[in-house]
């Protein structure tokens, strides 16, 4: 049973990949059920605006594009979501200069998806969040740990995704993810404590 998913009607969900299959256009429900979700998972993992708005968008033109090929397998779609995401925001850590593939290439047909008008309230709730100096230093931190150290404690207590939710989302066993959480947490316990007897 998933947690934080628990309320998603699966088979609901079902019948809808198969709408958007029959008529691609129906895919402005998941969008519009889960755009703002991703957003605000990735501007806090970035604390980057533009970046963030740029793989959000990416995440559901890849996901639009790819969906024809997509084979129910009885998760949830915001768990597929996140999985593109995750991808997305490592090529940003791997390269330090991200380039939306597929944005940049559909830019005209894509050009209609943009953040809700309804999004400005949050718009500013994140830009405070940038502006947070507590937060800036607990993802700096965090950013400092390795890649999948990084992702499995950014889920679970930025998204409050359990062990199991993350295992599923980045394809891993539910023992590893735990230990990655567990190293993670210690890392960055080890980051923040020699930070501060610096700035002390």
């Amino acid at each position: 049973m998933y947690y934080v998913l628990k309320n998603v009607d699966l088979q609901e969900e079902k019948m809808l990949i198969q709408k958007i299959k029959n008529q691609p256009q129906n895919f402005a429900v998941v969008y519009d059920q889960h755009f703002n979700r991703i957003f605000a998972y990735v501007i806090k993992r970035t604390l980057d605006y533009q970046i963030a708005k740029d793989i959000s968008s990416e995440v559901f033109l890849k996901a639009f594009l790819s969906l024809q090929k997509f084979k129910w397998d009885g998760k949830p779609l915001i768990v597929w979501l996140y999985a593109i995401a995750q991808n997305e925001i490592r090529l940003f850590f791997r390269k330090k200069s991200y380039s939306p593939e597929y944005l940049t290439e559909h830019a005209a047909a894509w050009s209609g998806a943009s953040i809700p008008s309804a999004e400005e309230e949050r718009i500013q709730i994140e830009n405070n969040l940038i502006k947070s100096e507590k937060i800036k230093s607990i993802v700096a931190a965090l950013n400092q740990l390795n890649e999948i150290q990084r992702e499995c404690v950014a889920l679970h207590y930025l998204e409050n995704f359990t062990h199991k939710e993350i295992a599923e989302i980045l394809s891993l066993k539910v023992g590893t993810v735990k230990s990655h959480i567990h190293r993670g947490i210690k890392n960055l316990k080890i980051i923040l404590q020699s930070k501060n007897n610096f700035n002390g």
